[in-house]
């Protein structure tokens, strides 16, 4: 990863009006959890790309770009252009499921990935994207079949991520709990704090408040990478909130809030 972004960086200072390289480099920092820097690679990609980028580059990134700055019907208008330009592309209509979400059309959203799964079995993306608006439209009971189909595609690493939210809100806690520490000891750097903040989570929403205050110093001990640091926020606050409700000294809660403001 670390190579292919030195080559992408050396490729957009020989040529800064590079596009597809700025697109390129955009896709590596969201593969690597660098939200951020992705969002400064996007934006320039569209700035330099009249004329640089093929119409298809130009529907992805600017849906893409859209979509992760939560501008939800700009992002869906471009998923829909791109669709309708290339009919046969299988990409615009996977990476609908935010902004139908978030434009309250999780029943169309069940329906898409339904279909995008029956019409080709052996497609992944499609059964996780299917599992995960079941999720977001408060169906998790439904979720078993695409998990059990994911297990038949070899594809444990996304079947255990969505099952552990499944057996979150089916209250299913030592499944839960089972599921998140898996995935927090098994995930690459880049998804530590993120699964670090479930797998406590999860041991609080247990009723286990003493394993989850044990816990605790060790997970705030873990490295931030670059682009995490709003989930490494996310865990301080969890961690502030375990210590009030545990009623632990100020002096212990005050340091957890100021490090998730600097964090955040």
């Amino acid at each position: 990863t670390e190579l292919h972004l030195a080559r992408l960086h050396d490729a957009t200072r020989k040529d800064p009006e590079f596009a597809l390289a700025w697109m390129r480099l955009g896709d590596r920092y969201y593969a690597t959890g660098r939200d951020a820097e992705g969002q400064q690679c996007y934006r320039k990609s569209i700035a330099v790309s009249s004329g640089r980028l093929s119409l298809r580059e130009e529907f992805r990134i600017r849906a893409f770009y859209a979509n992760d700055q939560w501008d939800y019907p700009e992002a869906d208008r471009q998923f829909r252009l791109w669709t309708s330009t290339f009919p046969f592309d299988p990409e615009p209509p996977l990476w609908r499921v935010s902004s139908l979400i978030a434009l309250d059309r999780g029943a169309e959203a069940v329906d898409l990935y339904r279909s995008l799964a029956a019409a080709n079995p052996s497609n992944a993306q499609a059964f996780e994207f299917l599992a995960l608006s079941l999720l977001l439209t408060n169906r998790p009971r439904e979720m078993s079949a695409p998990l059990a189909r994911l297990r038949e595609l070899r594809r444990d690493d996304l079947a255990d991520r969505w099952q552990a939210s499944q057996h979150f809100e089916l209250g299913q806690h030592a499944e839960s709990i089972e599921c998140f520490q898996r995935l927090f000891e098994n995930c690459p750097p880049h998804r530590k704090t993120r699964n670090a903040f479930w797998f406590l989570w999860a041991i609080v929403q247990s009723g286990k408040t003493d394993a989850a205050l044990a816990l605790v110093p060790d997970l705030l001990r873990l490295p931030v990478p670059a682009g995490t640091e709003g989930f490494a926020a996310d865990l301080h606050l969890a961690a502030a909130a375990l210590f009030a409700a545990a009623q632990l000294p100020p002096l212990r809660i005050v340091p957890l809030l100021e490090r998730a403001l600097v964090l955040n």
